[in-house]
């Protein structure tokens, strides 16, 4: 979203007969932050599809060769340690993450982390965690938002400890494309 407009219909007369629209402040809000944004990673496969920056392009399908998200390196075991930050560019008042898993048909869902954590960061180094997730089933196509107190915050961070596997039996975290707001 790139303009906002507030049109008055019916605007209230003040004591001296006057009419007038006036406002104190407007606030856009859901707005998607993570739009663009640059994100880094524990590790990455940048090809066939995936790279780093898919996972903030706006693409939320999967299309082999397109756009398939971002993915991490395969890991010998479903415990591993792999991570995605995403760098909103400046301190923001966020309140929700939205994971949107890799959705290329029969291999919808696959490689979202099973346990994970979202945290938050106003400096990159000390880091809040505003929602730990345990035993997680396999994701469906659509997003899963997950919800919290309103922070400020620059960064977010997805932090996967134990991946489920692919159709291969590889263990991967996979993401179609992140959301903040």
């Amino acid at each position: 979203m790139r303009y906002v407009r507030v049109t008055g219909t019916k605007l209230r007369q003040d004591p001296r007969g006057n009419f007038h629209l006036q406002l104190a402040e407007i606030e856009a809000a859901g707005e998607e932050l993570a739009a663009n944004q640059p994100v880094s990673t524990s590790s990455s496969i940048e090809g066939s599809g995936w790279k780093r920056t898919a996972a903030t392009d706006g693409v939320r399908n999967s299309a082999l060769g397109y756009s398939m998200g971002w993915s991490s390196l395969k890991s010998p075991t479903a415990v591993a340690n792999e991570w995605i930050t995403v760098d909103l560019q400046g301190p923001s008042l966020i309140s929700q993450v939205r994971l949107t898993p890799r959705t290329d048909g029969v291999n919808t869902g696959l490689g979202f982390p099973v346990d994970f954590t979202v945290q938050v960061s106003a400096d990159n180094t000390t880091w809040t965690t505003v929602a730990d997730e345990y035993g997680y089933a396999r994701a469906g196509a659509a997003a899963r938002t997950f919800s919290f107190a309103q922070t400020k915050a620059r960064y977010v961070k997805i932090t996967g400890t134990r991946l489920g596997a692919d159709q291969f039996g590889d263990h991967y975290l996979q993401l179609g494309e992140i959301g903040v707001s």
